[in-house]
């Protein structure tokens, strides 16, 4: 991003005094770039602080290559963000050579699932399939204040699945709103997005409405809690409600929302709606097995491939991006030792 400063500091140690040094530097002199022929898909910068209309971007691991492994493997992210990460929310981006393009992780229809967990003030984690596909994993933390927050809700080990119920206490502006939904567990997982390391859903949020949203929690001991939080802002990109009919196979939707810029900046959410007791619901819906993906993300258009069958009645899609009219700051720890300070 041309023009864009950034703040670099750097640790110096002069006899024995510790002291830091600010300087401000080009951004683009520390962006990262892939390898490999992705375009502007890999010209991003590293890790930032810039005001987004998603929130404070307080990490930016940039699109990481993750190679080829007939196992699935954890990566671990160290971010140093400090504080509680409870006020964090985690946005995870898969990127593949193929006709994927730039995809929803969560992505249960083509069996290729990468998804986050152990979640901590210094790191998070990400489980990584062994097909080969992603090639690359992009993690984003954000940070931005909520409008509605359950807390965390302790779950009890369930012989079948159960369905929890928080109510919202007032209406909300659904055209702006996005639910966010974390599980909890006390084993490696850690705080995580409610997909386990089978890739297989744990909880997933439904029938969204005026009054209370609704949790679906699979059957057994995990997770030990879950938490629904909601942000407000206004998207750059809205489709509004579309539908999309009775389907008598698998089919894909071309979406054109002709935002342009730098795709790296983008934030895709989607929904789901049904005239069935689902109602509004996280179309990552392996559970139910009515599940929505986006994939193939550019500049002006992206794919929305829809399970056969007549669930979901309607979609939605919203794209919010990061403001590149602030300034990004990167934040990169240098030590200088001068070995003598006498005259």
């Amino acid at each position: 991003m041309s023009n864009s400063k950034s703040l670099l500091y750097k640790f110096l140690t002069i006899c024995g005094v510790v002291g830091l040094l600010f300087l401000a530097v080009d951004s683009s002199a520390l962006a990262r770039t892939v390898d490999y022929n992705l375009g502007d898909l890999v010209n991003e910068s590293l890790s930032s602080e810039s005001i987004t209309e998603f929130g404070a971007l307080w990490f930016d691991s940039g699109w990481d290559f993750v190679g080829i492994s007939p196992d699935p493997f954890p990566i671990v992210y160290t971010h140093n963000i400090g504080g509680n990460p409870d006020d964090y929310f985690v946005y995870l981006e898969c990127l593949d050579f193929s006709e994927l393009g730039s995809y929803d992780c969560t992505n249960h229809p083509f069996n290729i699932n990468a998804h986050w967990y152990g979640l901590s003030s210094s790191s998070v984690s990400v489980w990584v399939p062994g097909s080969g596909i992603p090639d690359y994993i992009r993690v984003r933390i954000f940070s931005k204040p909520t409008i509605y927050n359950t807390g965390w809700h302790a779950l009890n080990a369930r012989p079948d699945p159960v369905s929890v119920s928080f109510p919202l206490g007032r209406k909300f502006n659904l055209d702006n709103l996005v639910v966010h939904l974390d599980c909890r567990d006390d084993s490696e997982l850690g705080t995580y997005d409610c997909t386990n390391q089978n890739f297989y859903i744990d909880a997933h949020w439904y029938n969204m409405g005026l009054s209370d949203i609704k949790v679906y929690v699979e059957k057994g001991s995990r997770p030990d809690a879950i938490r629904v939080r909601f942000l407000s802002e206004a998207p750059a990109y809205n489709s509004d409600w579309q539908v999309i009919g009775i389907r008598p196979d698998d089919i894909v939707i071309p979406f054109s929302h002709n935002l342009g810029g730098d795709v790296n900046q983008y934030i895709v959410k989607l929904d789901c709606r049904d005239d069935t007791e689902l109602g509004s619901y996280d179309c990552t819906n392996q559970l139910f097995n009515r599940g929505v993906h986006w994939y193939n993300l550019t500049n002006s258009d992206l794919n929305l491939f829809v399970s056969g069958g007549s669930i979901p009645d309607e979609v939605r899609l919203r794209i919010w991006r990061q403001d590149l009219s602030v300034p990004e700051k990167t934040f990169l720890p240098l030590v200088i030792n001068i070995a003598s300070c006498e005259p």
